[in-house]
């Protein structure tokens, strides 16, 4: 992990089945400044739903959305 040299979006849940991450993995993680991790409390595999409606129901393709377009520098609803 300390060797990503892009930015680069991690998204993770804490009640993830399937992926754990240690807590030195986290730690590692936000000391790469080229690194956005956010960890959620829930979120499975894959559900990452939003309970608001709309566009923002899918939260984790919303939140890729927004950090590409933030990364890139494109104005938000290109």
């Amino acid at each position: 992990m300390d060797r990503i040299a892009v930015p680069t979006l991690i998204l993770s849940a804490k009640d993830d089945p399937f992926i754990r991450l240690l807590p030195e993995t986290r730690d590692n993680l936000r000391a790469n400044p080229f690194v956005t991790f956010v960890e959620t409390s829930q979120g499975g595999h894959c559900a990452y739903l939003s309970c608001d409606g709309g566009n923002e129901i899918h939260w984790a393709e919303a939140s890729v959305i927004r950090y590409l377009l933030t990364v890139t520098g494109l104005p938000h609803g290109s």
